[in-house]
């Protein structure tokens, strides 16, 4: 997982994916891209790195963090927000490792 438009998943994101393709590793990236409020140019950032991460992994999820705020409370603390895309995020990894990792009928 990543939280895209900054410097550190956006910049070492992309590197551990080729990496872990490189070893022959199953590569699944989470990310989100920033709330509309953190401002263009880190949008711009965003989608730059995850256009570099998409080069590197089996599969890419993008969460647009926008969408979250749509559930929450109109008068939401941006602190609210944040936790609300870290759980989206948790629930969005742990099920891919299920689907990876339980046996069933259908194998992904």
């Amino acid at each position: 997982t990543a939280g895209m438009g900054g410097g550190t998943g956006t910049g070492a994101a992309p590197i551990i994916a080729q990496i872990a393709r490189e070893l022959g590793i199953l590569t699944v990236a989470v990310v989100t891209k920033p709330f509309g409020f953190e401002g263009r140019k880190r949008l711009d950032i965003a989608n730059e790195g995850i256009a570099a991460l998409g080069k590197h992994v089996d599969s890419l999820i993008i969460i647009p963090n926008d969408k979250l705020v749509t559930e929450l409370d109109r008068n939401f603390r941006l602190i609210e927000a944040f936790k609300a895309a870290n759980q989206v995020l948790q629930g969005a990894v742990q099920g891919i490792a299920e689907l990876i990792t339980r046996p069933g009928l259908i194998n992904v």
